[in-house]
């Protein structure tokens, strides 16, 4: 990433926050840095799961959007509120052409939370190949006003049950191993740790190390 995409980020982030959520904001951001990228990686067999029918949890429900002109205006001030917008609506418009899902959890009308798939694939290079009928959960993120209200749970655990119903057998899904909210949250879903892992590029190739990878599960990983 560029200083001058860095500076771009933080300077959006400013004029919308103010002051004291920026400094917040930056001193997680250091926690972050500090901790380095390990990530905890998740899978889930889907064949033998069952999830309740009723997609609501309270107030709260997920609705599914397929394609940019699905998505509302409402929608989408939220998902460019963070960060620069350009630099966003391409990372939208790139998802959605790669075949990936958005899924939005809603209290009533607003928009509380959000999070994508894909299937037989992944937006990036992952820590290992995925199958034809593999799924790849990415990018979750439940908005300051909602959080500690389990709408993390009832989003993953939603797009897990349709997901099911089309086919797929096998889901995964990561976070930051500094990220303790959402790793508390997936040890709330079918989601089981697999293992943890670094990955990065080295003269073009993705490079994974792992740490930790559960001995039963190493198959899953190669």
């Amino acid at each position: 990433m560029s200083g001058g995409h860095i500076f771009s980020r933080i300077n959006t982030y400013y004029r919308k926050h103010g002051t004291i959520i920026t400094a917040q904001r930056a001193l997680v951001s250091l926690k972050r840095l500090l901790m380095g990228n390990r990530m905890v990686i998740f899978c889930c067999s889907l064949t033998m799961a069952e999830f309740d029918k009723n997609n609501s949890f309270g107030h709260f429900t997920v609705e599914r959007r397929n394609s940019q002109d699905e998505i509302s205006d409402e929608e989408m001030e939220r998902l460019l509120f963070y960060w620069n917008r350009d630099i966003k609506l391409r990372q939208i418009r790139e998802r959605f052409a790669k075949g990936a899902v958005l899924w939005l959890a809603k209290s009533k009308s607003e928009t509380t939370a959000l999070g994508w798939s894909i299937v037989g694939k992944t937006i990036r290079p992952y820590f290992f190949p995925l199958r034809r009928y593999d799924s790849h959960l990415f990018d979750y993120e439940v908005f300051p006003d909602f959080r500690g209200q389990g709408v993390n749970r009832l989003l993953v655990n939603h797009v897990l049950a349709v997901l099911k119903t089309e086919g797929v057998n096998t889901a995964y899904i990561e976070t930051y191993a500094w990220n303790e909210a959402e790793i508390r949250s997936l040890s709330r879903t079918i989601f089981k740790k697999l293992g943890e892992a670094i990955k990065f590029q080295f003269f073009g190739k993705t490079v994974v190390v792992w740490a930790g990878l559960k001995e039963e599960s190493q198959s899953k990983a190669l």
